[in-house]
């Protein structure tokens, strides 16, 4: 490759790029109101199934369960309808309407932020992610299962 090839590349990247993240967010957004008003997972699935492998595929799973009436199935990596679910603005319940206006407003691609590959891996840090992550989720008034691995866990805190 030359570098006119590669500044073409680079061009036709940014441009397509921008496109796709548009293109996908109001097809996420029109998948959450299928989900939320219909009970509808087929949409949602679709758009799972059509993403490449350098779209943030696990962005988009963490999105819809956050904005969306389903819950992922991890056998087969599908969401399922869950018309029982509670959805939440900073703690406070919403309707699946207004999820929907949430979700349009938050673009899967800006709510949560690319996590960049490990090049080693800190066990205790891991731990300590794991407590205070069940900390938050639990004063957010969120179920917290399997809290008796928690209290194992804390025993390999040391003492500061």
């Amino acid at each position: 490759m030359e570098m006119k090839q590669f500044d073409k590349n680079i061009k036709a990247i940014k441009s397509t790029g921008g496109k796709l993240d548009t293109l996908i967010h109001e097809s996420a957004v029109f998948a959450v109101e299928q989900l939320n008003l219909h009970g509808n997972n087929g949409a949602a699935n679709r758009l799972l199934s059509a993403l490449n492998k350098s779209s943030r595929k696990e962005a988009l799973y963490v999105w819809f369960n956050d904005f969306a009436l389903c819950k992922r199935n991890h056998k087969d990596n599908t969401l399922d309808y869950s018309k029982n679910k509670k959805l939440e603005n900073d703690g406070a319940p919403i309707s699946g309407e207004d999820a929907v206006l949430l979700a349009d407003a938050t673009p899967f691609y800006e709510y949560t932020k690319e996590i960049a590959p490990a090049s080693s891996y800190d066990v205790m840090k891991g731990i300590k992610a794991i407590l205070n992550r069940a900390k938050k989720m639990h004063a957010d008034g969120k179920t917290v299962e399997h809290e008796e691995l928690l209290a194992k866990l804390k025993e390999f805190i040391p003492a500061e």
